[in-house]
């Protein structure tokens, strides 16, 4: 009986960032299908650190790559897919598809109706090109202009290094407000708020801030918290394994980089409903966002605001562009869509879970807002993950 050899892999990726650790995820995810995968490990985790990479022998490897790693691989003939930046690489690559990103990030800004948008970027970085080009595309297509605030380093020789902030302050300080700001990355968004916030500018009533990452330990620890494009990481992992294995194979590879696209965008106080121009819409909103469990009618929301029927349809429509029966439904399918994408539950548990006593109407109210089902819903979301 011949005995297959298991083959060698390693992850060059920093697990101390949440992106390196999402892509080992998925990388994980994709050799449990192939058990004859053994990943280098270092302290219990499967990652090769940066330092070993040159003395390093094995079958292929996943990594966000230099020139020099590139290079090394190339002369010991060992496939190697980046995962990191496209710039001036010309190997393999599954990356994050930035021009995904710009514009998930714009829609989600001009779904507040806004009308003054920025882009905040540092001014000695490039790597995002396509993700501000496409921001900026999208909301001068929705007919808006684009300010640029080029942010100086306060570390210019790590990328996310602290920002200047004297320099950072002034700028924000002169854009026009109210306004949405879109921060490359979340590091930089998390910088724009605190700035803010120190100085006497209110987040988001004057600058609604989303950034890009999803990280948990700077979206949920800044105040308030942060909005953020969620890039698909672990999906990144899970597509650059699937491309390593054909490599290693003996497969050819791919003439263009894939693109994964972005997940989605996870909803935060930076952008919340307080940029309303009402007050009694804004209050009224809340009121709907914190019962999308419970079957809620017009009524309700009527019984505990005290206003005029009438008075809140039309400054629901002049602030929302919908009605408040449509803000109940958006609320509610939003909620079961990130409970389709975040948990493994049943549907019709979901369905009770926003407040919907017929599984029929829920899928109705679905259809109307994602146009498809919550099972399709649910099946092309894991069949983007893989």
């Amino acid at each position: 009986m011949t005995v297959r050899r298991q083959k060698r892999v390693a992850i060059i990726v920093d697990p101390g960032l949440p992106f390196g650790r999402q892509v080992m995820e998925g990388a994980f995810r994709y050799s449990q299908q192939h058990k004859d995968w053994q990943f280098h490990e270092e302290k219990a985790m499967p990652y090769l650190p940066h330092s070993e990479v040159s003395r390093w022998r094995g079958d292929g490897a996943i990594g966000v790559g230099g020139l020099g790693w590139i290079r090394a691989c190339r002369r010991r003939r060992i496939p190697f897919v980046n995962v990191g930046s496209l710039r001036e690489l010309v190997t393999p690559s599954v990356v994050v598809d930035d021009a995904g990103v710009g514009a998930m990030a714009a829609e989600h800004l001009l779904s507040k109706r806004l009308r003054q948008f920025a882009i905040a970027f540092r001014a000695d970085i490039s790597r995002w090109d396509a993700r501000i080009t496409q921001f900026t595309d999208t909301i001068r297509q929705a007919g808006y202009p684009v300010e640029r605030v080029l942010v100086r380093p306060g570390n210019p020789h790590h990328w996310y290094a602290g920002s200047n902030i004297k320099d950072l302050l002034k700028q924000l300080t002169k854009l026009p407000k109210p306004i949405g700001v879109f921060a490359t990355h979340d590091g930089l968004a998390r910088e724009i708020i605190n700035c803010c916030m120190e100085n006497g500018i209110n987040v988001p009533e004057e600058v609604a801030v989303i950034g890009e990452g999803n990280w948990p330990f700077i979206c949920e620890l800044v105040l308030p918290r942060l909005t953020s494009v969620e890039p698909g990481a672990e999906r990144v992992g899970y597509r650059a394994a699937e491309l390593l294995h054909r490599l290693m194979a003996g497969a050819k590879p791919p003439r263009k980089p894939i693109l994964v696209p972005p997940v989605r965008v996870v909803e935060r106080e930076s952008t919340d409903i307080r940029s309303i121009g009402s007050p009694t819409v804004a209050r009224a909103v809340q009121f709907i966002r914190d019962r999308t469990d419970l079957p809620l009618q017009v009524t309700d929301i009527l019984d505990a605001i005290p206003v005029n029927r009438r008075m809140l349809e039309r400054a629901f429509r002049r602030e929302l562009g919908r009605t408040i029966f449509e803000e109940i439904r958006r609320a509610k399918i939003a909620r079961a869509c990130d409970l389709l994408i975040e948990t493994d539950m049943q549907i019709g548990h979901i369905c009770r879970a926003c407040g919907y006593a017929s599984r029929i109407r829920f899928n109705a109210a679905f259809r109307v807002e994602m146009h498809t089902t919550p099972s399709q819903f649910r099946q092309e979301r894991q069949m983007r993950g893989q």
